[in-house]
């Protein structure tokens, strides 16, 4: 039980930490109240330890002009952060109606623009605190000075502020981002460290269900699966002497009444008792998070290529790095070994069956849509063609290679039904003939 609570403590502190990172208040708040703190031990400093604040310069300023300095500059950096939220709100805006409402999630975690706001109003903050708590005969050199540095930091923040927000309205520069963030997902998928030991096999899964008695475990939240404490989910299922095969990943969204687990045990099992311990492993939420879904920043780049695609906006160069991006992404899983679908218990008896993330769902994922969109132009199928070349250069496995070359025949099929000039299509079937020779050339050195 002891693992089990504290692997499921770690899921709750990674959905908290997900819902700090993009919550735009947090970083505003304790700057402010970091600089609430700073005036009083500026101000303590100007008072009781004169020693150390005559190291300020002396700006000869009684505590009426004093006060109406700390007034000016809490006006003026109220009024800062104020434009810094417009202009944020105003980004965010344009980048939901140009770039799709999944995306505002890139923003919503850019920590440097919360800095930014948390200085802004900061700054403001510190000299409000200052002019309340002054007194008459207050030599306030330090505090003036502090001041004076914040409010210079803070105009040269907000001219970075700027020059950022114009940067990252970009597309490339917004793809770029989403493409590290998927990469690091590729790479974490591979790496598994997080989760129980693994097998692909369901062999020794089946024989062990064989034989006992299957129950039915219903959803009772509705929502998308933000995360599922597998650990404590193995544990569970070894109190109570079951297995069970999961039918949702995370990402997906369930409705009360869906099933949920199919659970199997000698003599068939309570779920009244085991229900309650085995839905609390599963989290629910309202929104999708890459906390452990990694369609969701491929639909996140994969929103955006559409929205290039569409007759609107026509922009088949945003396409292209999209492409690009999402092929960086699948040469990290291309040719490594991906997490089994049969999780073994600390014993190493087979306990829980997922629905795999494997090569096969990865390539769908990322070539379907892309397919789907882009069957007018020749553009962005020659780069999906492409893009295929590059991975099956990267693999010699076999499944993998058929997998590759399978969605080239998709592509061409769906190309050469459409209306197109013959000399249009060269460059696109001289592509596909690549793909198949590289495949071939792979396939034929493994059987060797």
């Amino acid at each position: 039980m002891a693992t089990t609570n504290q692997s499921l403590h770690s899921t709750v502190l990674k959905r908290h930490l997900e819902w700090l990172k993009t919550s735009i208040w947090l970083i505003p708040t304790l700057l402010s109240f970091l600089a609430i703190a700073l005036a009083v031990v500026a101000l303590s400093i100007d008072r009781n330890f004169g020693d150390l604040a005559i190291a300020s310069p002396d700006f000869g300023m009684d505590v009426e002009a004093t006060r109406n300095l700390m007034g000016v500059l809490a006006s003026a950096f109220v009024s800062v952060g104020g434009i810094s939220f417009s202009v944020t709100m105003v980004a965010l805006t344009l980048t939901s109606g140009q770039y799709g409402p999944k995306v505002l999630r890139h923003f919503l975690e850019n920590t440097r623009n919360k800095v930014s706001l948390g200085l802004f109003f900061g700054t403001a903050v510190y000299a409000l605190a200052v002019s309340i708590s002054l007194h008459p005969g207050d030599k306030a050199r330090l505090s003036v000075f502090l001041a004076l540095a914040l409010a210079m930091a803070a105009l040269i923040e907000f001219i970075g502020f700027i020059h950022r927000t114009a940067i990252d309205l970009q597309a490339d520069q917004l793809i770029q981002r989403l493409g590290k963030q998927l990469r690091q997902d590729m790479c974490r998928l591979c790496d598994n460290e997080d989760m129980p030991e693994r097998e692909s096999t369901t062999l020794s899964f089946r024989k062990a269900t064989s034989g006992m008695s299957k129950e039915t475990l219903y959803a009772v939240d509705e929502g998308y699966i933000q995360t599922v404490d597998y650990t404590g989910l193995v544990d569970e299922l070894r109190r109570y002497k079951a297995l069970a095969i999961l039918r949702a990943r995370p990402g997906d969204f369930v409705i009360p009444g869906s099933d949920l687990l199919y659970v199997w045990s000698e003599g068939g099992i309570d779920l009244a008792d085991a229900g309650a311990p085995l839905r609390n492993q599963i989290t629910t939420g309202p929104l999708r998070t890459p906390i452990q879904d990694p369609e969701f920043p491929i639909t996140q780049i994969q929103q955006i290529a559409a929205r290039a695609l569409s007759t609107g906006i026509n922009d088949p160069g945003t396409a292209i790095t999209c492409i690009d991006w999402l092929t960086l992404a699948l040469s990290e899983v291309v040719d490594a070994d991906l997490p089994g679908s049969v999780v073994l218990g600390p014993d190493k008896e087979p306990r829980l069956l997922l629905r795999p993330v494997d090569f096969a769902y990865l390539v769908k994922l990322v070539y379907a849509p892309m397919r789907q969109s882009s069957s007018d132009d020749l553009q962005v199928s020659l780069r999906l063609m492409q893009s295929l070349i590059r991975l099956a250069a990267l693999t010699q496995r076999r499944d993998r290679l058929s997998l590759l070359r399978a969605e080239g025949e998709r592509i061409w099929a769906q190309i050469d039904s459409a209306v197109h000039a013959s000399h249009d299509l060269l460059p696109i079937k001289q592509s596909l003939q690549r793909l198949r020779a590289g495949t071939n050339e792979a396939a034929s050195k493994i059987s060797a």
